[in-house]
C-alpha cells in the first residue's frame, strides 16, 4: 500500500508542478488548467488510461486496508479473502507496469512531435535544434521531435527536458465539465468495492464447507398458489411434461401444450396469441375488497 500510495502522490505532485518530461502529464495537462482551479488541474490524474488505472489501483488499495481489518476479526476468513483480493490488485499493478499503461513513461521513450508553442523559444538558438525541427505542410504547424538523442544533446548543453517543454496538450475538453470530472472517481470507487463480494464468494468456494447452511428448493409456482402441489397438480404436470416431450419427438414446432376439458392438446402459438378472453370484473372487484 505504501508503494502504491507513494506512486499516486508523486503523480499528483508531477501534475501540480507541470513535470512535462512525463508523456502522460504532457498529454493530459497544461498551464491553463491552473487558472480554472486546482481541482481541474488535479483531475488530469485520471484524464487518460494510465492515470485511470492508477486511480483504480489506489482506491482498491484503500478498500483492501479496510477489508483486511474486517476479515481479520472473522476467524480464518482473512487468508482466503485477502489472497483473492491481492490477486485482483495484482492485475491492476500489471496494468500500470512499464509493459502496459505506465503513467511515468518519459516523453522521449517513444519519439514524440511537440508543437513549438509548447517549447521554450529561448533554446531554439542552440545549434543542434534545427535537425529536430519539422513543419507540417498541410497545416503549416511547426514541431520539434523529442527523442533520446535530443534529450542527450540538451543535457550536454545544461538544459533539462522540463525547462525545454513549458506547456502540455491539456485535458480532454469533456473533462472540463464538473460532472465528467467526478465521474471517474465515483466509477472506480464502485469497481474497487465490487471486488469485496467477489473475494468473499471465492473464499467461500475455496473453504468448501456448507454444513452450517440449510438449503431447500422453493418453486415459485407453488408459493403463488399458496402451498404445496396437490396430487392432481402432480398428475397434470406429468401429463403436460410427457406431451411436451412427445411433441418434440414428433418434430412439432411453434405449439404450446395445454389442457382443454381435461384433455391434453397442442395449441399453435398463432392461435394462442389471437385468442381473446374477457376479464371477469366481479373477480377483480372481489380481489380488491379482499386485499384491503
Amino acid at each position: 500500500m505504501m508503494v502504491r500510495g507513494s506512486a499516486a502522490v508523486f503523480l499528483w505532485y508531477a501534475i501540480l508542478t507541470h513535470q512535462y518530461q512525463y508523456n502522460y502529464i504532457y498529454s493530459y495537462s497544461n498551464n491553463s488548467l491552473r487558472n480554472l482551479g486546482i481541482f481541474q488541474l488535479a483531475s488530469s490524474f485520471w484524464g487518460g488510461q494510465e492515470g485511470s488505472f492508477m486511480l483504480w489501483l489506489l482506491l482498491t488499495s484503500i478498500v483492501g486496508i479496510i477489508l483486511q481489518s474486517y476479515s481479520s476479526k472473522r476467524g480464518d476468513l482473512e487468508p482466503r479473502v485477502m489472497a483473492v483480493f491481492t490477486l485482483a490488485t495484482s492485475f491492476l499493478l500489471v496494468m500500470v507496469s512499464p509493459w502496459f499503461k505506465n503513467p511515468f513513461e518519459y516523453i522521449w521513450a517513444v519519439p514524440t512531435f511537440v508543437k513549438v508553442e509548447h517549447l521554450n523559444s529561448q533554446f531554439f538558438s542552440l545549434p543542434f535544434i534545427q535537425q529536430f525541427y519539422f513543419t507540417d505542410q498541410s497545416t503549416n504547424q511547426s514541431f520539434i521531435q523529442i527523442n533520446s538523442q535530443l534529450v542527450s544533446l540538451l543535457s550536454q548543453a545544461g538544459v533539462s527536458v522540463n525547462q525545454f517543454i513549458i506547456d502540455g496538450k491539456g485535458l480532454n475538453p469533456q473533462l472540463l465539465n464538473f460532472w465528467m470530472q467526478i465521474h471517474p472517481p465515483i466509477l472506480f470507487s464502485g469497481f474497487s468495492m465490487a471486488t469485496v463480494p467477489f473475494a468473499f464468494a471465492i473464499a467461500a468456494l475455496m473453504k468448501n464447507d456448507y454444513k452450517d447452511y440449510d438449503v431447500r428448493v422453493s418453486v415459485l409456482g407453488h408459493l403463488q398458489r399458496g402451498g404445496s402441489p396437490s396430487a392432481m397438480d402432480r398428475v397434470n404436470a406429468s401429463r403436460l411434461g410427457h406431451a411436451a416431450v412427445e411433441a418434440l419427438i414428433d418434430d412439432q414446432k411453434s405449439v404450446m401444450v395445454g389442457m382443454m376439458n381435461g384433455e391434453i392438446t397442442l395449441v399453435p402459438f398463432r392461435r394462442a396469441v389471437k385468442l381473446h378472453k374477457d376479464v371477469n370484473h366481479s373477480l377483480v372487484e372481489l380481489a380488491r375488497i379482499l386485499s384491503v
